[in-house]
């Protein structure tokens, strides 16, 4: 199994929240990643749409992943902390909703930074579609990463 499998499926089980609220890992690449949250009773708000912090929480859990795929063979030795977070929610999300992640900077200037500094700051920014492909959420994540 590859660094960014294991990572994939190690996001899941690491996180109680992530993994109570039925977030699924669609996919990985360098500095990016998919999730998606299928919409059920737990997930809910009061108008029968997608709650606000779950969607919070799937985006989150994208940024991570995204994160996490750029220092991928040594991601289990850093300490990664969510600093900050920028939040736009644009519409109600009808059914269930994906994440897209990607990382703002090269993946290979950040993992230059990090070997060079032994930490680094980058935004991730997560858009979140529900299933009709509109655009419901957009986020941006400040992680910062210390070796």
């Amino acid at each position: 199994m590859d660094a960014q499998a294991m990572l994939k499926a190690a996001l899941v089980e690491a996180v109680p929240f992530v993994k109570h609220l039925g977030v699924e890992m669609l996919d990985t690449s360098d500095g990016a990643a998919q999730c998606r949250l299928k919409l059920d009773d737990r997930v809910k708000n009061h108008l029968g749409t997608l709650h606000a912090g779950a969607m919070y929480t799937l985006a989150e859990t994208a940024s991570g992943m995204a994160m996490a795929t750029i220092f991928a063979d040594k991601m289990f030795t850093l300490k990664p902390v969510a600093a900050g977070a920028e939040v736009q929610y644009l519409k109600l999300a009808k059914g269930d909703v994906t994440a897209k992640a990607e990382a703002k900077d090269s993946p290979d200037q950040l993992r230059s930074q990090l070997e060079a500094d032994g930490k680094v700051r980058l935004d991730v920014a997560v858009s979140l579609y529900d299933e009709s492909g509109r655009e419901v959420a957009k986020m941006t994540f400040d992680w910062a990463v210390r070796g």
